[in-house]
């Protein structure tokens, strides 16, 4: 199954890191398979987590289930071995959504 998830890269234009969130439960990584909501996170959120000299990518990942993303990002960044994985389908990124844009939530909840 295909994902896209945010990371940063240096000047040289290498992986620098996986970009997540600090939440109260701990880190967490957002594996996305809607752009839009990708977007909402990466302008409103993750943009803050750059360092001087990165930039923020997009990664397209093939993974055969979510634990697989989970295993391969807490091996390749040891500073996330108990990072959170969440896909952009689980409610708390659904509220995340909700509350970065919520003329969005409203515009779709209007009765038709």
């Amino acid at each position: 199954m295909w994902y896209s998830m945010l990371i940063a890269i240096d000047e040289r234009e290498d992986l620098a890191r996986y970009l997540y969130l600090d939440t109260t439960a701990g880190q967490v990584v957002i594996l996305f398979q809607d752009k839009e909501k990708l977007r909402v996170i990466a302008r409103s959120v993750l943009n803050l987590k750059l360092a001087p000299g990165e930039s923020m990518q997009v990664m397209d990942v093939d993974v055969s289930s979510i634990e697989e993303a989970a295993r391969e990002i807490r091996e390749n960044d040891p500073l996330l071995r108990d990072a959170i994985v969440l896909t952009d389908s689980d409610p708390f990124v659904t509220r995340l959504v909700v509350s970065l844009r919520p003329e969005g939530f409203k515009r779709r909840m209007r009765p038709k």
